[in-house]
């Protein structure tokens, strides 16, 4: 597994600007392209699927959080029947009733970091999905739960606050 996680980051390294290795089945990256970029991805899931025969998903977004979501949504494609996906494996939302679609339908649990203890606490405080999470009120967040979570409040917002991070 190991070995074929290596391969993938080392396609998307010599494929892309700026790629941050994450886990051993995760990266996000930097996508300099103004347009193309779906079809870009595509292609570059494409020779990752013939080059290991790993079929990967792709979600791209102004943030990472949103970049996690648009990925999970590429995934969970059945959970969300009234998009349209152009590619099989790559998701950009890039119309707001879409990304409104996408948070409602997407349970607070899910967003990145959340997980299930403290989606206990955002169920009991009436947060049950991505888009209450992202409407909330974000000092309230800070002041219970602090920075880490207020900064996810403000990536569903798009407001970028997790940045790509390399290692040389």
């Amino acid at each position: 597994y190991g070995d074929i996680s290596n391969r993938i980051m080392n396609i998307l390294k010599k494929s892309l600007p700026i790629v941050e290795v994450y886990s051993i089945d995760e990266a996000f990256f930097t996508l300099d392209l103004k347009n193309e970029r779906v079809n870009y991805c595509n292609k570059l899931a494409k020779k990752i699927l013939k080059w290991t025969g790993i079929p990967v998903s792709i979600g791209l977004a102004k943030t990472k959080t949103l970049a996690k979501i648009a990925n999970r949504v590429v995934k969970k494609k059945k959970e969300y029947s009234r998009l349209k996906f152009n590619c099989n494996n790559v998701l950009e939302v890039k119309k707001d009733n879409d990304l409104e679609y996408i948070l409602n339908n997407t349970n607070v649990q899910d967003v990145w970091g959340v997980g299930k203890k403290l989606s206990i606490f955002l169920n009991q405080n009436n947060i049950k999905n991505a888009q209450e999470l992202k409407q909330c009120d974000e000092n309230f967040i800070r002041e219970k739960k602090g920075v880490v979570l207020q900064r996810t409040v403000l990536e569903l917002r798009g407001v970028r606050c997790n940045y790509i991070e390399t290692s040389l």
